[in-house]
């Protein structure tokens, strides 16, 4: 429920702003007071809802689908911290105690 909305958007947008291979790295860490830390990492650049994007792909949508999930089952202490670091994507999740 968590890692999947991840992976597939560092890999739908990675594809698109980074030249082949696609470089993607995942980890998870014990974080803060008992709970895990999750980051996950693609090579590439910040898409911009003014690039264009194939027919028919909507987009847009997965990470903010998971931030209400989490919101949901952890009501104010979950976020999602996302940035550009030189030519890569990074997303980082840290979970509170007990959601592991």
């Amino acid at each position: 429920m968590i890692l999947h909305p991840l992976v597939e958007n560092a890999l739908k947008y990675g594809t698109r702003s980074d030249a082949v291979p696609l470089r993607l790295r995942l980890s998870v860490a014990a974080g803060e007071a008992g709970g895990a830390a999750i980051e996950i990492a693609n090579s590439g650049d910040w898409l911009h809802r003014s690039q264009p994007r194939p027919v028919g792909d909507i987009g847009g949508s997965g990470l903010a689908r998971l931030q209400r999930r989490l919101d949901l089952l952890y009501p104010g202490l979950s976020r999602l911290d996302i940035q550009a670091q030189g030519k890569q994507m990074i997303v980082r999740l840290p979970l509170p105690a007990g959601a592991t």
